[in-house]
């Protein structure tokens, strides 16, 4: 469970509690304070000490076969859409955790009347763009800004550490993600540098 929830849960009990549960509450709020911070201390040491290799990747392959080999129960609610011959310079690992969340996250706030997500990779100027997009009732303009914040999350079970990494594991290839308004749903964009020609 996050445990910021549980702190803000233990907090509100608090002003109403006797002298003995607020005794306990404290305690938890303690508890769950220290773990917030070694959580911190873990993640950061992760990302900090995990060493990045980037190679070449061609994402008309590597798309296709990611949704085949890590996300066989989603394939029909994918649909990809990919310019021909496009690559880029990733660490191959990250990159799959990279979209698996954000893939998994899509799925998940997708509309119910939506059949499907969409992926778009695609070249533009010096860049290539991969855009992770659904079409549920998007991000709160409130929230924005915290999307990339540790333990930041808009559900009760979640740990607020997906889009963190998923952004940590960008910035150590080179790349960028960002959350991009939408009319409808959410598109989040990984925006690669072009390889160096060979």
């Amino acid at each position: 469970r996050n445990p910021l929830a549980a702190i803000v849960q233990a907090n509100t009990l608090l002003s109403g509690s006797d002298a003995a549960q607020q005794q306990l509450l404290s305690g938890m709020i303690s508890k769950q304070a220290a773990r917030i911070d070694k959580i911190i201390h873990d993640t950061l040491s992760m990302v900090k000490n995990k060493q990045t290799t980037p190679v070449v990747i061609q994402l008309n392959q590597f798309l296709p076969q990611l949704i085949r080999e890590d996300l066989p129960d989603a394939a029909s609610k994918i649909r990809l859409q990919l310019e021909n011959q496009i690559s880029i310079l990733f660490d191959e690992l990250q990159l799959r955790q990279v979209l698996i969340n954000l893939i998994r996250n899509a799925i998940r706030h997708n509309s119910a009347d939506q059949q499907a997500i969409e992926i778009h990779a695609y070249h533009q100027a010096s860049h290539i763009y991969i855009d992770v997009q659904d079409f549920g009732s998007g991000v709160a303009s409130q929230d924005i800004r915290y999307l990339f914040q540790p333990f930041f999350s808009t559900e009760i079970n979640g740990t607020g550490l997906g889009l963190y990494l998923s952004h940590s594991f960008c910035e150590a290839n080179q790349a960028k993600l960002s959350y991009v308004e939408q009319k409808q749903g959410a598109c989040f964009r990984i925006k690669c540098q072009c390889p160096p020609a060979i």
